[in-house]
């Protein structure tokens, strides 16, 4: 399990598994050695990288530029940023991009392939993640055109928001997440393709995210 994303990785516990590591405590214990202490020091890194928030001055321009780069291809579709930056938090934690197209291999490929990627996290079909050199990560998602709308409002939040959103839908009958809206008992497609369409079918103003 990724540090970041295990609830018992506490500071403290953090602090002692570094401290054992750099002291090579870690190293003669049965099934590690050397690679391993290398991969948990990266992986705690990883972890602090991830706890540190950025400011929007910082955050904007990098993703315009990230977008404005993968917009130029012919194989980009639709693309937009979401997340906290979407929303123009003061500080961001990283940059989520999502992006609709037929060949996301082409937009993965050019995405980690950009000049100020510093670092290749993870390199998959539909999504890929970098450390860039002003020591920021984003992630670019590849998603279907029929989600598309669905994707940029889960992806955007905020978690309260979202959590808000299904339970209004659960009470229509409705079920929504990242890939659309969905008819709850026969998990029929209703809405996903434009942000706009879930706020109407829930019978809500659509308000541009940054409000």
């Amino acid at each position: 399990m990724p540090l970041r994303n295990n609830p018992g990785f506490t500071r403290e516990n953090k602090e002692k598994l570094e401290k054992a590591v750099r002291q090579h405590q870690i190293k003669d214990l049965p099934g590690m050695g050397e690679k391993s202490e290398t991969n948990i020091l990266r992986g705690i890194e990883l972890y602090k990288r991830r706890k540190e928030r950025v400011l929007l001055g910082i955050a904007l321009p990098l993703a315009e530029e990230i977008v404005g780069s993968l917009s130029q291809l012919e194989e980009t579709n639709k693309i937009s940023f979401a997340g906290s930056l979407r929303r123009k938090k003061e500080t961001i934690g990283d940059i989520d991009i999502l992006v609709t197209s037929q060949k996301p291999e082409k937009i993965m490929k050019t995405f980690t392939s950009l000049h100020n990627v510093r670092e290749i996290l993870a390199e998959g079909p539909t999504k890929s993640s970098v450390i860039t050199k002003e020591d920021i990560h984003v992630d670019v998602r590849v998603v279907e055109p029929i989600s598309f709308g669905a994707a940029l409002q889960y992806f955007t939040g905020s978690k309260a928001h979202n959590i808000r959103l299904r339970e209004l839908a659960a009470k229509r009958g409705l079920k929504i997440n990242e890939y659309g809206v969905f008819d709850a008992k026969t998990d029929r497609r209703i809405a996903g393709e434009r942000e706009e369409e879930i706020y109407q079918i829930l019978n809500l103003p659509f308000i541009p995210p940054e409000l």
